[in-house]
């Protein structure tokens, strides 16, 4: 009996040790386990984030609403189209008014262009006086931009002896009010130089090298920035009625883009209809820059723009997002759209929360907005 209760005890000791030994792995699975679901947890929200990061590191200007002011030299090439070919062949389709060039005026010279034999021939002069030889055929007119430099002369006269009046008092005419130097350039050369600084964008340095080597004069850039300002007093006036005339039309469009001003960034924000156009500058993009431009806080009409946050902050205001936007959005989301899929109505967006901390809210509530008009198509 002594031996098989040692024999008992024995075994029952082993059963006890196997059995803890047992709950020791099952707390260790459990421990395992929990890591597991951990570890699986934050792999899950890496690969969000790699995915994200992937996304942003191929979004550009072309396929978001990324500004191109922003992308420096690595701009995308132009060449890519968001359209999805068509069935229609290239060039302008059936229906389409086409554009010709007009004459302006009558041909200012004639170039008469004889058969060559006839040219070489040495009775040419005698066939030019007989009227029946030549006839006028096909002809063609060619365009040319002419550029030189008109010199207008002013000459004060005076009158030496009038035959017809005793008075002894000395008579000459006068110079126009605008004529004030010896030598000076003209209202053309201010208009000129106006439209190149503001609606052509060019600088003061180019504006000088170009009207330097176009017309052979030696204007310096401080009498090009004299100009440009005459030319803003002039337009002043009408500024504010352009503003107004923008701000209770039925549909505008609103755009900014990035620009350097004497070193520093500055956004020019735009409100424009397809008449006016309203330029401001401010050195924020968002809601401060919008509200400056003074067009957006008081519009109640159809307010066409890109998919920026701070536009969402005008709840007055019907919200149309323009079609080439659309596709950008697309493209951001993962969709290749044509853009006849999306092109009437317009789209009324919640406002934003902020402008930042808002990037994948609003990635997110444009997707649901995208889907809803795709599923209808």
């Amino acid at each position: 009996m002594d031996e098989r209760d040692a024999l008992i005890a024995a075994l029952q000791q082993q059963i006890a040790e196997q059995q803890r030994q047992i709950a020791e792995k099952d707390r260790r699975i459990a421990e395992l386990t929990e890591e597991n679901s951990s570890l699986a947890s934050q792999l899950e929200k890496q690969k969000e984030e790699i995915c994200e990061l992937k996304q942003k590191l191929g979004l550009n200007s072309r396929n978001s609403s990324i500004s191109s002011s922003k992308e420096g030299f690595n701009k995308p090439p132009k060449n890519k189209s968001l359209r999805e070919p068509s069935e229609n062949n290239p060039g302008a389709q059936i229906g389409h008014k086409g554009a010709n060039i007009n004459l302006t005026h009558e041909a200012d010279e004639e170039v008469e262009h004889l058969p060559e034999k006839c040219r070489k021939c040495p009775f040419l002069e005698q066939c030019r006086q007989d009227g029946n030889v030549f006839r006028r055929g096909e002809c063609r007119y060619e365009l040319n931009a002419v550029l030189y430099v008109k010199i207008t002369r002013h000459q004060v006269i005076e009158v030496a002896s009038c035959p017809h009046d005793d008075i002894k008092q000395k008579m000459k005419g006068r110079f126009p009010e605008n004529i004030r130097g010896y030598i000076q350039y003209g209202d053309s050369f201010a208009v000129l130089a106006g439209l190149l600084s503001t609606y052509g964008a060019v600088s003061v340095n180019r504006i000088h090298d170009l009207l330097s080597s176009m017309f052979g004069v030696s204007i310096s850039t401080g009498t090009i920035m004299s100009m440009v300002s005459k030319c803003a007093k002039q337009v002043g006036p009408i500024l504010p009625e352009i503003r107004k005339l923008i701000a209770n039309s039925d549909v505008a469009n609103f755009d900014e883009t990035g620009t350097d001003m004497n070193g520093r960034n500055f956004w020019v924000h735009c409100s424009s209809t397809g008449q006016l156009t309203w330029l401001t500058a401010n050195q924020k993009r968002g809601k401060d820059g919008m509200d400056d431009n003074g067009v957006l806080p008081g519009y109640r009409g159809t307010a066409v723009h890109d998919c920026w946050g701070p536009y969402w902050n005008y709840p007055n205001v019907n919200h149309a997002v323009c079609c080439a936007h659309i596709l950008r959005e697309r493209a951001e989301l993962g969709y290749r759209v044509h853009p006849g899929a999306y092109l009437g109505g317009s789209l009324q967006g919640p406002a934003a929360e902020d402008e930042k901390g808002q990037g994948r809210r609003n990635r997110e509530r444009r997707k649901r907005a995208w889907q809803r008009p795709s599923e209808r198509v």
